[in-house]
């Protein structure tokens, strides 16, 4: 057996996909999100995060993998925090909390870490 020349491997794959849809209440404090059909209660700086995160990955279409749709700490303190002056430990609560929730869900962690550099998603959201 001989292994195929180089240069044509095939590529790999990228992030998988996930249909992630943002729903607003009309009555207001915190949202829903609905991951693959699967419905997360949030709270109000829990909503923001996840939106965040949504946002950026989607923007950052165009970047390399390894730097697309991080959002840095800096970013992540102007979120609502309930607190008069957050720090980064009120925000790595927060991303917890979140990751709580989904895994609660049956969803999974859908939010990964860098250190330096910030938190992101670990798939792609669906258009």
């Amino acid at each position: 057996v001989r292994a195929p020349p180089k240069g044509t491997e095939p590529p790999t794959p990228s992030r998988p996909t996930v249909s992630i849809e943002l729903v607003v209440p009309r009555g207001g404090g915190g949202g829903l999100a609905v991951i693959e059909g699967k419905q997360v209660q949030l709270t109000t700086p829990q909503y923001e995060l996840m939106s965040l995160l949504v946002e950026r990955m989607r923007a950052d279409a165009g970047k390399p993998d390894e730097l697309r749709g991080y959002v840095g700490m800096s970013e992540l303190m102007k979120l609502s925090l309930d607190v008069p002056d957050p720090g980064e430990d009120h925000v790595r609560q927060l991303v917890r909390r979140v990751r709580r929730a989904l895994i609660k869900a049956d969803v999974g962690d859908l939010i990964e870490a860098r250190r330096g550099v910030g938190y992101r998603l670990r798939v792609v959201p669906r258009s």
